[in-house]
């Protein structure tokens, strides 16, 4: 599984795509049968909320996907998106709220921080991938424009990326 994620930032597109297969196909095989048995509990972190009831490989892949949206690596952006969109389509008891959730809370700004760019871009393609599985109730749409133009007054640089 962890050679999935190194394969995911490789320059080489192919690579990334078979890799997304591979983790796709792995972690479906362990996803719970029936979505309605899983239990919530009421101690959890915003983020680990968002994942609860998952497979302990699924929320890992899924919090460690989100944080490689905002990778400096090269490609990394691109394969780590590949990645989330094809598992968030596949994992259907996380509801849109959860997803939403999910990708909000993974990204974290500081002030006066060089990587906040990559933070930026990492949060854009989250957006990306939560519009791009499913269709969504009116209110993550709405959280989703309201996040997009929040990016795009934030930083120029992310007005053509916010507008898609």
């Amino acid at each position: 599984m962890l050679q999935c994620f190194w394969d995911l930032a490789s320059l080489d597109s192919s690579v990334r795509i078979k890799a997304t297969t591979s983790l796709s196909a792995l972690l479906q095989s362990l996803e719970p049968a029936d979505p309605e048995s899983i239990q919530l509990s009421e101690s959890s972190m915003p983020l680990d909320k968002a994942i609860e009831g998952c497979h302990p490989k699924v929320a890992y892949s899924l919090k460690r996907l989100c944080k490689g949206l905002a990778s400096s690596r090269k490609a990394a952006r691109q394969g780590f998106a590949l990645a989330l969109t094809a598992l968030l389509q596949e994992i259907r008891y996380l509801n849109d709220d959860k997803i939403i959730s999910l990708i909000l809370q993974s990204f974290k700004y500081s002030s006066a921080h060089s990587t906040d760019r990559d933070v930026y871009f990492g949060h854009i393609l989250g957006l990306g991938s939560i519009a791009r599985i499913r269709t969504i109730g009116s209110g993550v749409c709405q959280e989703l424009i309201e996040q997009a133009l929040w990016l795009s007054g934030e930083k120029s640089f992310l007005r053509k990326a916010a507008s898609k």
